[in-house]
């Protein structure tokens, strides 16, 4: 009976001491018992502390919000189980004034949890001059579709992350997607600033180094949205921009390079279907640098012969958005190939300017179609008769240029020095 009670006693003070440590340690550094405790160590964190995770796998059903700069990583294997609403988000940051907050090393499983666009589990919030958020190291498993990270901003990196998506249905497709870029800052009419003139590294939101496997819409550059889209192994999945279709902007520029994009024609879907890809690079509006990348064809009995590149004018033959079935004339608000210097140009009958800006496409290999990029029309009759045709809003020599590097073109530092490791964690 003795020794019973002094058991109970230990378990009694072990149980609740790590109730009152569930954050522990001090500024700098500080230690969350649970995924729980990080909103604890987040409130009485300084800016400039590290919260430290400790190993385990955690249900999550509250969404958390990160505004401080701070530095959130795990230690060891740290899981969340997604069971947040599916109209929220699990991970909310919000940029800080005082320095680039960091989010590294956790898994992240979907539960019940399911969050189409414009949520998120990771969603990146703009605040007005915040630093480029960092997101390191982590990685999604997908039981069904839905959205990884939404990035509100036009700064930050994410590298070094993984997601794999689950494929299903007779296209063997999902609607999943690595990043969904909305900022939603106006800066749709500004001059691009591509490679070394972006001096600081903070003009644009830099994607590299991931790992990215069956996930449809890998990254989906829309609202403004400013990309480099780099170093990645991209496996049946696509990059692409919107237009001014089903929203009244559009992605501004993707720079896509040095990419290994990867083609897997292996049965995933019963009973013999492989993934249902249809391309890898798709721009229905804005412009982009597409060079140095390993594109292969997307070629099989299932599908047939896919283009691996392409480009459209959605509004063309599309009833969505605010220039729904467009008739305005050449050239089409925001439409691939176009950009904005000092919006010399009248898009059309619409009161938007913008400046002619072409698609570079060069030195890139494999048997794709990287020199021969298909120009689509969007043929769903729903705009009825006399719809335009998409090749004669995007010509080769005008709205892009083949074998061609753009003119003055030096690509930014790589990798990026935002990426450099940080202290060790305590």
């Amino acid at each position: 009976m003795k020794h019973s009670v002094t058991l109970c006693l230990i378990l009694f003070f072990s149980i609740t001491s790590r109730g009152f440590a569930a954050c522990s340690g001090s500024s700098p550094k500080r230690i969350a018992s649970t995924w729980t405790d990080v909103a604890a160590c987040h409130s009485a964190a300084r800016d400039g502390d590290t919260i430290t995770v400790m190993p385990g796998t955690y249900m999550v059903d509250k969404p958390t919000r990160i505004t401080k700069f701070v530095r959130i990583a795990a230690s060891g294997v740290v899981t969340l189980v997604d069971n947040t609403p599916n109209q929220s988000n699990l991970i909310e940051i919000v940029e800080s004034t005082a320095g680039s907050t960091r989010l590294e090393g956790f898994k992240f499983v979907q539960g019940t949890g399911i969050h189409p666009n414009p949520n998120g589990v990771i969603v990146m919030t703009n605040k007005s001059g915040g630093k480029p958020i960092l997101i390191t190291g982590t990685d999604y498993q997908v039981g069904t579709s839905g959205d990884f990270i939404i990035a509100n901003v036009n700064r930050g990196v994410i590298w070094r992350n993984g997601m794999k998506g689950k494929l299903y249905g007779n296209t063997c497709s999902n609607n999943a997607s690595f990043v969904r870029q909305k900022p939603q800052d106006g800066s749709w009419a500004s001059p691009a600033k591509y490679g070394a003139d972006d001096t600081k590294g903070d003009l644009n939101l830099y994607i590299e180094t991931n790992v990215l496997t069956n996930v449809f819409e890998a990254v989906d550059v829309d609202d403004n949205g400013r990309a480099v889209i780099r170093h990645n192994t991209i496996t049946n999945s696509g990059l692409l921009t919107h237009g001014a279709d089903t929203g009244p902007i559009g992605g501004r520029y993707m720079d896509i390079y040095r990419n290994t994009f990867i083609w897997d024609a292996t049965v995933q879907c019963p009973p013999d279907l492989p993934a249902g890809v249809n391309s890898f690079i798709y721009l229905r509006g804005g412009t982009a640098l597409i060079h140095e990348n390993d594109i292969p064809d997307v070629s099989g009995r299932a599908w047939g012969d896919k283009s691996e590149i392409g480009f459209t004018v959605e509004a063309l033959g599309r009833n969505a958005g605010d220039y729904a079935c467009w008739k305005g004339g050449y050239p089409a608000p925001h439409q691939p190939g176009w950009g904005y210097r000092n919006g010399g140009t009248r898009a059309g009958r619409s009161p938007i300017v913008q400046d002619l800006e072409p698609i570079y496409v060069w030195n890139n290999k494999g048997t794709g179609n990287h020199s021969r990029p298909t120009v689509f029309d969007y043929a769903s009759g729903e705009c009825g008769t006399g719809v335009a045709a998409a090749t004669d809003y995007i010509r080769q020599n005008r709205e892009y240029f083949l074998g061609v590097p753009k003119p003055g073109y030096a690509a930014y530092t790589y990798p990026h020095q935002l990426t450099a490791d940080p202290q060790p964690l305590p």
